[in-house]
């Protein structure tokens, strides 16, 4: 995008994605979190929010009204047409929100730019990427870190974790750069460095 160098960090629930993306941002990268970006775009009373409710009913939402992100992953959860629907209402507004942060990084004059986005080898924003970095971990530790660091349930995590790397087999979208995150958090953190870095020279 322009001059700014975009990189897609992506990989499962557990991989290790937000402590990468957070050493990158120590290192002087805008950083776009698009799980957040999808909170956003859910917050109650937006027209994502009403058209979500529409298609859903009101079984998703909190005692507030917000919108109980976990019952609607529950809801959509390996269940294609669902998954779809609720992708194809949430999924164009998102990508406008990445693209207005990329112009920012770029008028803010940031040279490097980091998406973080789990689904992002099946996402319509793999479009804005110049490279894409998959942080790699074994089954038992993805596993291990979301019980410990995240609150969830061991078959809960299992689910995700199955479903999601069956979705990444399928993907026609390949990494060009994989980060190892199996060993200590030096290792990993070097590794980031270095190809950081050396895309840079």
């Amino acid at each position: 995008m322009g001059s700014l160098r975009v990189i897609g960090l992506t990989g499962v629930i557990g991989s290790g994605k937000s402590v990468v993306a957070s050493y990158l941002g120590s290192l002087g990268a805008y950083i776009i979190d698009a799980d957040k970006l999808g909170h956003k775009v859910l917050e109650k009373g937006s027209p994502v929010y009403k058209r979500v409710l529409k298609a859903f009913g009101p079984s998703i939402l909190k005692e507030s009204g917000d919108i109980d992100r976990k019952i609607l992953a529950n809801i959509v959860f390996g269940k294609e047409k669902k998954r779809l629907l609720l992708n194809s209402l949430t999924h164009p507004t998102i990508k406008e929100l990445i693209e207005e942060e990329l112009n920012n990084a770029l008028k803010e004059g940031y040279k490097e730019a980091v998406l973080e986005a789990a689904i992002l080898l099946e996402s319509p924003w793999l479009s804005f990427v110049s490279e894409v970095w998959e942080i790699k971990a074994s089954y038992e530790n993805c596993l291990s870190r979301s019980v410990k660091g995240k609150g969830y349930q061991p078959d809960e995590v299992k689910d995700r974790l199955e479903a999601q790397i069956s979705a990444r087999r399928q993907s026609t979208g390949a990494p060009l750069i994989e980060i190892d995150n199996n060993g200590s958090l030096e290792d990993t953190l070097n590794q980031v460095k270095y190809y950081f870095y050396q895309e840079k020279r």
